[in-house]
């Protein structure tokens, strides 16, 4: 999906009959306000194999924020699984 949303129906964001498809930007601020993750910028910055990650490690007790981005459209890319599995064992 395009990181910044689009309009999938309507002319424009200012139509009112317009949908909108998600800004992960924006979606990204969003989950760090509910978590209390007050800084802009993320803590870490890792890239490995086609992976390029944010995390956000200074947020509420017991929360926790990542991005992963990684090129090549809509399938789940060879190493995901692995990745996610070491996150969620990691927190």
């Amino acid at each position: 999906m395009p990181l910044e949303g689009r309009v999938l129906r309507g002319e424009d964001a200012t139509d009112p009959q317009a949908l909108m498809q998600g800004d992960v930007f924006y979606t990204l601020r969003m989950w760090r306000e509910v978590i209390a993750c007050h800084q802009l910028r993320a803590d870490r910055f890792i890239t490995r194999g086609a992976f390029m990650r944010r995390a956000w490690d200074r947020c509420a007790d017991g929360s926790a924020l990542e991005f992963a981005l990684f090129p090549g459209g809509h399938v789940v890319p060879e190493g995901w699984a692995d990745m996610m599995l070491d996150w969620y064992e990691g927190l």
